[in-house]
Formats: C-alpha cells, structure tokens, sequence
C-alpha cells in the first residue's frame, strides 16, 4: 500500500470562501430551473425559446456544480480512525498542481517588476551620466592644448573653442 500521507508542513488548514453574490445567482438559476421544469409538466408545456433557455440553465448550473465540487476536491483531506492522513493520491497530485500555478504566479509578477526595474534604472543612469557629462566634461580646454603641441600644432582659441563646442553638442 502507498503512503499518500504528507507532512505536517505540507498540512493547510482548508480555507472556505462563500461568495454570497455567487450563491444568490445559483439559487436563481436553480428556481427558474425548477420553474421551468413545473411548466413542462403541465399540459401547456414549455415553448422553443423556454425549451432552449431551459437547456441554457442546466449547462450553467452544471458548470457551476463542476467548478464548486472541483474547489472542494482541492482542499479535501482525507483521515482514517488512527487520525493518519490517507487522502487519495489523485486528490494530493490535484492539489500540488494548484499550489504550484498560484506559486508560479508571483515569478510573473517578479519577472515584470524587474523587467520594469531595468528600464526605469538604465533611463535614471542614463539621464545622470548625461547631467554629470554637461558639468564636467572629460576634456577641457588646457587638454585641447596639450593635445594639439603632443602632435606639433598650436592651436589657437577659434580652433579650442569650435572643439569644446562640438563635444558639448554631443553630450
């Protein structure tokens, strides 16, 4: 036999969520339902637009019913009379499946949210090193000089001046 037991860690409390706007719309579905199915009995019968609005409701309610039994399933645990957890493994599977998608759910939002931490990073540094280049050029007039006499030129303030001004330009 195959010990499907799990953990004490692995243990959660089932949590129960009524959705009272859910309830309300099955109870209503479930009495025109009933409604419909009283005509149907009596001599007068149901009309087409009845017949089919009738085959609608049941395909709700039946989707409703599959939804909520399944809901109910994923947090079913299973117990024998020792107190031994003896939930079916299918039941288990199911439930480490559902664990796993909510979980994988949260990497998306960490993927995204770091992806949208790069670009708004690159866009700020980008912008700093911009601002920190205007201020301080990495070449100045003194270097233009020593530049132009390394090479046996001398240049003159016109030539310096038109240099400095197509490097500002640039940043």
């Amino acid at each position: 036999m195959v010990d499907n037991s799990r953990s004490e860690k692995e243990h959660k409390e089932p949590e129960f969520i009524v959705d009272e706007d859910e309830q309300a719309k099955n109870e209503a579905l479930r009495a025109r339902i009933n409604e419909l199915a009283a005509k149907q009995k009596t001599s007068k019968g149901l009309t087409e637009a009845e017949k089919k609005e009738q085959k609608q409701l049941r395909q709700k309610f039946l989707e409703n019913f599959r939804k909520t039994f399944r809901s109910q399933v994923e947090i079913l645990q299973v117990f024998d009379k020792n107190g031994k957890e003896v939930t079916p493994k299918k039941v288990i599977d199911i439930q480490k499946k559902e664990r796993i998608k909510i979980d994988m759910s949260w990497i998306w939002f960490l993927l995204i949210g770091l992806v949208i931490g790069l670009a708004a990073g690159m866009v700020i540094s980008r912008f700093t090193l911009k601002s920190y280049l205007k201020k301080n050029p990495p070449i100045n007039e003194q270097m233009l000089k020593q530049i132009g006499a390394s090479m046996g030129r001398n240049l003159s303030q016109k030539q310096i001046n038109q240099m400095m001004s197509q490097m500002k330009k640039n940043y």
